[in-house]
């Protein structure tokens, strides 16, 4: 719960929606996805998340940038 109070904060999702997020990028883990081999794979797996965002219908975001500010 200490990484979503603080991803939900830092990128200005819900608790829900981070909390479903970070199931789904864990799972993705699981099943093989790697988002730190390259750029490719880092799409693929922000793909689909994003998909998994809407079937729960949770807003997608590609929100998990840092502005310049921050």
């Amino acid at each position: 719960m200490e990484k979503v109070i603080e991803q939900y904060n830092l990128y200005g999702h819900s608790m829900q929606r981070e909390i479903a997020y970070l199931v789904a990028h864990g799972v993705l883990h699981i099943m093989g996805y790697d988002h730190e081999i390259n750029g490719i794979e880092k799409v693929k797996m922000r793909e689909k998340e994003e998909k998994v965002m809407e079937l729960l219908g949770l807003p997608c975001t590609s929100s998990y940038v840092l502005s310049d500010e921050q």
